[in-house]
């Protein structure tokens, strides 16, 4: 069985698909969704809302993600949690797939889909040069990869030893967070084959929520980059950022 984690801003969990999608799984016990919703009509909306398996947490504004993540894994009772975005395309047949895949495949600790953005391949993925570049064949898989949040699959063990940087806000969590269980020891596998489609932000920004995500970004990025190399990098990605905003129109 699983649990289900969704994180919701500003947004209506009837209206979200990875919690449609969880609701209609009898492979799922739990749904968790932690509302960092600074609009407080879509909170109370939200609050509202009632589901089967569904627990709402209502974190009293944006709190950012980590500690969204930690507060809803603390709360788990099944095997596996599932991590998702509340926009992330996914059907009830997702966990029917990822049972089956960990059931053929053999035990890890933690499982992550092939996503995909604008139908182009996003994550796995791995450091290059000043960002993260996506890995699009399986032979190229090896113990360097990282890994978005969305669709990643934990077993229960895995938060007893590790949990989400709550230093940082928004961005490079899910790197951060595969850092720390790789470095703990855990088996990180990617499931080739089971897919996910991502509305991933800095593809659909408009330009003033893009200057407000580069300010996020700002922030987590001197959290995350801490070597002189990574420093560089922080500085590069800032300057690119930076240009695409004042030219877009």
């Amino acid at each position: 069985m699983f649990d289900v984690v969704v994180v919701g801003y500003n947004s209506f969990i009837e209206s979200s698909p990875a919690v449609i999608a969880a609701a209609s799984s009898p492979l799922v016990a739990n749904i968790f969704y932690c509302d960092n919703s600074e609009d407080r009509n879509v909170a109370q909306k939200n609050a509202d809302f009632a589901l089967e398996k569904l627990l709402y947490i209502d974190m009293g504004g944006n709190k950012g993600l980590s500690h969204a993540y930690n507060r809803a894994v603390a709360m788990r009772e099944s095997a596996h949690v599932v991590i998702f975005d509340d926009d992330t395309e996914v059907t009830n047949t997702y966990f029917t797939q990822v049972d089956d895949w960990i059931s053929t495949h053999g035990p890890a600790d933690i499982f992550v889909p092939i996503v995909r953005a604008d139908g182009q391949p996003f994550s796995p993925c791995r450091p290059w040069l000043f960002s993260f570049r996506p890995i699009r064949k399986v032979r190229d898989w090896n113990s360097d990869f990282s890994a978005i949040n969305s669709g990643m699959v934990a077993a229960s063990s895995v938060f007893e030893r590790c949990s989400y940087d709550e230093r940082l806000f928004v961005d490079f969590i899910d790197h951060q967070f595969i850092l720390d269980a790789r470095q703990a020891g855990m088996r990180i596998v990617p499931m080739d084959g089971i897919y996910l489609d991502q509305r991933y932000s800095l593809v659909s920004d408009d330009r003033r929520a893009a200057t407000i995500r580069l300010g996020i970004f700002r922030h987590d990025s001197a959290v995350y980059y801490r070597t002189p190399a990574g420093r560089l990098a922080r500085m590069v990605r800032l300057g690119i950022r930076t240009i695409r905003i004042w030219m877009a129109k």
